[in-house]
């Protein structure tokens, strides 16, 4: 049987013993998976950093991966429990709650009364808990239930073995006008916009206006604007952090301008 990759993301932090507990389950139903971490250190209850971190990180894992996505303040409560296959070939496993939809939404999903659709390609399966869980806490489906799902997936199971379908996940809420998605470790700012070939940027937030597109971090000696690694127009400053510069943190609101570029 081919190794199969499963994928780890969650808020749980390092400190405790939450993370090792779900590996544990996963390598109980099928020892040979690899296991890796993409993050731990979700900001606690932040689904929408969780869903940025999933869609930026899934298009280097080979299709056919096995991601569990975990950040669920709704745990124990009535949210739904999913297991989704996109057209790519990755199956994401987590809470019913937005954490899954960016990456469903990227994935050709489409937006409908404030619901995302799954598009041509793509199966949603509701995650039955009595074919899944040994056991089942109200306060640790990470272990019980979404860990023990990945296994299975990762033995072999079929995906529409461990539940009934469903056509239709949460989306996160749609952020009107052009945010700040997230802010990494470096204070570097991820705004909503992508860029788009043939457009100029200039984005005017706090009292700055930081205008034109930069290849690299060290283009500009202040505020400068690029391209980020995942495809999102970013604000940074060498050395030192943009966020804590000017202020801003994800939600915020940023203006910025769109000119067609100049071909001198």
């Amino acid at each position: 049987m081919p190794v199969t990759i499963v994928g780890l993301l969650s808020d749980f932090g390092l400190e405790d013993h939450y993370v090792a507990a779900m590996k544990a389950e996963v390598l109980r139903r099928a020892p040979d998976a690899v296991l890796v971490d993409i993050t731990h250190l979700v900001p606690p209850q932040q689904i929408a950093r969780g869903a940025y971190e999933l869609a930026c990180v899934l298009p280097s894992f080979p299709n056919g991966s096995i991601i569990v996505a975990v950040v669920d303040p709704g745990v124990g409560s009535e949210r739904r429990p999913l297991a989704l296959r996109l057209s790519s070939g990755h199956r994401l496993i987590g809470p019913d709650n937005g954490l899954l939809g960016r990456a469903a939404l990227e994935d050709g999903a489409s937006l409908v009364d404030g619901r995302l659709r799954l598009g041509s390609g793509q199966a949603g399966y509701v995650l039955d808990p009595t074919r899944i869980a040994s056991r089942l806490s109200a306060t640790f489906h990470g272990r019980d239930l979404f860990a023990p799902a990945a296994g299975l997936l990762a033995a072999g199971t079929p995906l529409e073995g461990l539940g009934a379908p469903t056509s239709e996940i949460e989306a996160l809420p749609v952020l009107e006008g052009d945010r700040v998605l997230a802010v990494d470790r470096f204070g570097n700012v991820i705004t909503s916009v992508r860029p788009e070939p043939g457009t100029d940027y200039e984005v005017i937030v706090g009292g700055q206006r930081i205008v034109g597109l930069r290849r690299t971090y060290s283009d500009a000696q202040g505020l400068l604007l690029l391209t980020s690694s995942s495809g999102y127009l970013e604000i940074a400053v060498p050395g030192s952090s943009a966020a804590a510069l000017l202020g801003l943190a994800p939600g915020d609101r940023v203006t910025v301008v769109r000119r067609e570029a100049r071909h001198d």
